[in-house]
């Protein structure tokens, strides 16, 4: 199972970021061996030095991968380029970019088997290297280990902070979204009670209107009509009211924040 780091899974291929480093590095790799020729005991630059040196670089492409494999390779890489006599100065540096990868992606086991793994391939380079290995090479080693474990580290550590900031940002928009789901669901609800209270009451007046226009439509017309007329009124309002509430709720999203007013009395001669 691929282990995660503290800002989510490793990448599962190569990056453009990846690319990009080998290619610089292969190249790197190649002049830094023209360049840095050494005579006798070494070897001199030949084909299989150049291809050595270009192999070891272009491991890198899959650091991100899969990169305890990349950094047992390149230490192999420094073993055998030590072994068959070539400096070690071209093909150094995959193990010290593999060494800083090792640390930016995994936790402190992982980081102690990277360690092991070079401090394999530095053995293997002492035994089998060609020239006298002094203070000024190990110190050299030292400082490379250093640099690679501790930017890693603060890599892995800047990783997990961006990953928490992140984290924190996404569960405040989610809070907010939830926050702002309620305050909806409230307003609907006080939207369908103020319906309910204004309609209500209207169709309540309108029942009680007509059901006296009809008691006293024989013996009173004159009452009658005025009692229709109210019923008139009372609907021509309450729809008024309906639309008034349906404007508002649109234009701002929200319903009215103050409750209908009683505008439907109903008529004292009752």
């Amino acid at each position: 199972m691929r282990e995660r780091g503290s800002a989510g899974p490793m990448p599962v291929r190569p990056t453009a970021t990846d690319v990009l480093l080998t290619g610089a590095v292969v190249v790197g790799s190649i002049v830094l061996s023209l360049l840095a020729a050494k005579g006798p005991p070494y070897r001199g630059v030949d084909a299989f030095g150049l291809a050595i040196a270009a192999a070891s670089a272009l491991c890198l492409i899959w650091r991100q991968v899969m990169p305890m494999a990349v950094l047992a390779i390149t230490g192999t890489v420094v073993i055998v380029n030590a072994a068959v006599g070539y400096p070690v100065d071209a093909v150094q540096w995959p193990v010290w970019i593999g060494l800083f990868t090792c640390f930016a992606w995994y936790g402190w086991r992982r980081r102690a088997l990277s360690l092991a793994i070079v401090g394999l391939g530095v053995a293997g380079y002492i035994v089998f290297d060609r020239g006298s290995v002094g203070a000024a090479q190990l110190v050299s080693i030292t400082v490379s280990v250093l640099v690679a474990t501790i930017v890693g580290d603060a890599t892995r550590s800047r990783r997990a902070w961006a990953a928490a900031i992140e984290a924190r940002l996404s569960g405040e928009t989610r809070e907010r979204a939830m926050l702002a789901d309620q305050m909806l669901a409230q307003e609907r609800g006080r939207l369908a009670r103020e319906l309910h209270d204004a309609l209500g009451h209207a169709v309540n007046v309108m029942v009680i209107q007509a059901g006296v226009g009809r008691r006293v439509f024989g013996d009173n017309p004159d009452f009658a009509r005025d009692a229709l007329q109210h019923i008139e009124t009372v609907g021509r309002e309450a729809l008024e009211e309906l639309d008034r509430l349906c404007e508002s709720s649109a234009r701002t999203g929200e319903a009215p924040s103050n409750r209908p007013s009683q505008r439907f009395p109903i008529s004292a001669t009752w």
